[in-house]
């Protein structure tokens, strides 16, 4: 039963990861590209996300709309539907965000943070092309 289990555990990956491939996916990773912007200001982020399929995790890359280049990390829940990061960028610009994704091939989703100095954000992810 164990020897079936496992059979079955590795062609399911296998098939999720050949649909995530063929899906905008490099690297045994999901790319997603993410657009965010603060409440009520003109401060705008556009970057890309890359996550690890196996361990859920991302690297966030990408700028303001000011010219400040901007990283973090991210994590997905094990049901690719909830997640949540961290985000800082050169001009001291940093908070937290969580994301709902409503839908996980091609990724799709949309979520708020908080800024470290209280200020709020909205974020929209959307598949990398």
């Amino acid at each position: 039963m164990k020897k079936v289990f496992s059979l079955l555990s590795a062609g399911l990956l296998f098939a999720v990861s050949a649909h995530i491939n063929s899906a905008s996916a490099q690297n045994s990773g999901i790319w997603a590209k993410i657009s965010a912007r603060i409440v009520g200001g003109t401060v705008r982020f556009n970057g890309y996300a890359n996550f690890n399929i196996a361990s859920r995790r991302g690297k966030v890359n990408g700028k303001l709309n000011t010219g400040s280049a901007c990283s973090g990390v991210a994590k997905i829940n094990i049901l690719f539907s909830r997640g949540n990061g961290t985000l800082r960028c050169d001009n001291g610009l940093a908070g937290k965000y969580k994301f709902t994704l409503s839908s996980r091939f091609p990724i799709r989703g949309k979520g708020s943070g908080t800024l470290k100095d209280g200020r709020k954000a909205v974020l929209i992810i959307s598949p990398a092309n």
